[in-house]
């Protein structure tokens, strides 16, 4: 009886280790491929644009799930990767999955290695194109931006529209129209050689002697005569534009000093542009900030506005709670840390907030600087966002100011202390302020456009030991007001001015020989189309005064004249 007891407890054992060995070989062999197709689904899902994932671990002890190379194409140039992240670490909360109705809770996700703009293999799947936000905020953003520019008439003259050119392409159309007209016509116009044939006809006839024939073909002539000044009322009334055409072809002399004016006010350098340097070479970055911000709202909120009676299935990914966030990885522009608590975009399902905080050091700082706050989603029409930004002693080193060709500034090192806060409201707004203090400074111009700039700003450069810099950023997200001051704006500024009004005054010269140049030009080319319709004019009015003349002739016989056509009541003898 023990011996049977003990052989039921092997078999018992022996069954049940095959069961866990097939449940573990099931767990590690065949939940990797469905958990990756998941993935895969719910993810595209939600970036709206394909995502590849390289392969899936599973552990057991403690329970995870480790996702190595996930891809996301990006929307813009699907053939390359926005960001790739060689790691993905997350670990099921349990117990408060079996709370929540097994909702997708994560205790952990550790996201390690992203790197951003990756070449593809091949092109990835895009669902839908993301809206233009983005490329709006960018072009909304400058304007109003002070433009840094030196004029330099052959750029301008290539990519401005000039009032002498288009013209002159109008007067050019309608000459060639009127062209094409007049040769329609001219072929069946009477011509010297009609003319003299209606001379010699009328000569005949009045040596021909008074007779009822004579008559007959005397009026005959009269209307032959009269069809073919018919045409040349109408040639007349069709080269009547030529006049108006001479005109306007006239009026292009004046247009080059328009173009200029307007030009001019365009493109000048002015003080107040002067005044406000550090917002011309600072402006468009803190736009790409802003722009990338932009962009990451017009993903979210549709996801946080879907409703559940508008989808055909719960969404994981919309649903998903993590308790800890980790993401680490490498920008283009340097080394960025986040942790995050709580994070989910079903805020008011879980009654929780998110708080953040981001740690980013810039590839030539050697201190991050920290951005911290809360994400409140729980209302998400009236969604906020709180950002504080704090950065201490942070040695900067060949930090670029600006790469423009016209003016290349570095800033060589510096002590750098940041303090500032902004303020996300309803995916609409914002709001914002950055304060920073530079000590220690050294300040170089790698490169400007003209020679003066660097014969008057090195020498004031290199006096600059500290300033201050203050950013001001408000209303809509999708075109903020930027404001930029420092107090380097004075320094900088009047050396500038000198340089830009030296290099207004030889464009001005320039701009003006070269557009009136184009008018010369433009007006040769239509005078050369004008003449011939001018010569045709000259022509039909010729040819109309001679038929007017042959129309007055009279028939002459017995030294007695007769008109061309016999009085009514009037009988001849014969």
């Amino acid at each position: 009886m023990d011996r049977q007891q003990g052989g039921v407890g092997i078999w018992f054992l022996l069954v049940l280790g095959i069961v866990i060995i097939g449940t573990l070989i099931a767990i590690k062999v065949v939940a990797p491929p469905l958990i990756k197709e998941r993935l895969e689904m719910e993810l595209t899902q939600a970036w709206q644009a394909e995502v590849n994932v390289g392969e899936v671990e599973v552990h057991l002890l403690p329970l995870g799930v480790t996702v190595y190379q996930v891809q996301l194409t990006d929307p813009n140039q699907p053939s390359r990767n926005l960001a790739v992240i060689d790691r993905v670490y997350a670990a099921p909360a349990l117990l408060d999955m079996l709370k929540m109705d097994m909702k997708p809770i994560l205790d952990v996700v550790d996201v390690q290695g992203i790197r951003m703009y990756q070449k593809r293999a091949q092109a990835g799947r895009v669902y839908k194109k993301p809206d233009t936000l983005v490329q709006q905020t960018k072009a909304l953003a400058k304007k109003g931006l002070p433009p840094l520019r030196l004029p330099d008439p052959e750029r301008i003259l290539k990519t401005e529209k000039l009032q002498i050119v288009e013209r002159a392409e109008q007067l050019k159309q309608q000459l060639a129209a009127l062209q094409k007209q007049w040769q329609a016509i001219e072929k069946n116009l009477p011509n010297e050689q009609v003319i003299a044939q209606y001379k010699a006809e009328l000569e005949k006839l009045k040596q021909g002697g008074l007779n009822p024939q004579t008559l007959q073909k005397f009026n005959q002539l009269k209307q032959r005569i009269e069809a073919d000044r018919k045409k040349l009322t109408e040639a007349q009334q069709l080269l009547a534009q030529v006049d108006q055409l001479k005109q306007a072809l006239a009026a292009l002399k004046t247009l080059p000093a328009e173009d200029l004016k307007r030009l001019q006010q365009k493109y000048t350098f002015n003080a107040a542009g002067m005044t406000r340097l550090m917002q011309v070479l600072l402006g468009e970055q803190v736009q790409q900030y802003l722009q990338v911000a932009t962009g990451w709202v017009a993903r979210i909120k549709p996801l946080l506005e879907k409703q559940p009676a508008q989808t055909t299935e719960p969404s994981p990914a919309l649903d998903t709670l993590v308790r800890q966030l980790r993401i680490e990885g490498q920008l283009p522009t340097g080394r960025f840390d986040l942790q995050a608590q709580n994070v989910t975009l079903n805020q008011a399902f879980y009654q929780v907030t998110t708080p953040y905080r981001v740690d980013f050091q810039h590839v030539h700082a050697d201190k991050p600087v920290t951005l911290s706050g809360v994400a409140d989603l729980l209302k998400p029409a009236q969604a906020q966002i709180k950002a504080l930004l704090k950065g201490a002693g942070i040695y900067l080193q060949d930090l670029p100011l600006s790469d423009s060709p016209t003016l290349a500034l570095i800033l060589k090192q510096a002590q750098a202390n940041l303090d500032g806060r902004a303020d996300l409201i309803s995916w609409e707004q914002i709001r914002g302020e950055v304060n920073a203090r530079f000590d220690q400074v050294s300040l170089a111009l790698l490169k400007a456009a003209q020679p003066q700039v660097q014969q008057y700003l090195k020498p004031v450069l290199s006096q600059v030991k500290d300033f201050n810099l203050t950013v001001k950023f408000s209303g809509s997200l999708y075109a903020p007001r930027i404001d930029i001051r420092s107090d380097l704006d004075k320094v900088l500024g009047k050396s500038l001015q000198r340089v830009m009004q030296q290099q207004l005054n030889a464009a001005k010269a320039q701009l003006m020989a070269q557009l009136q140049q184009r008018a010369q030009a433009a007006m040769a080319q239509l005078s050369g189309q004008l003449q011939p319709l001018l010569a045709g004019k000259s022509q039909v009015a010729g040819l109309d005064r001679q038929l007017k003349a042959l129309l007055k002739a009279q028939l002459v016989g017995g030294g007695d004249q007769l008109p061309v056509q016999i009085p009514q009541g009037i009988k001849l003898p014969f």
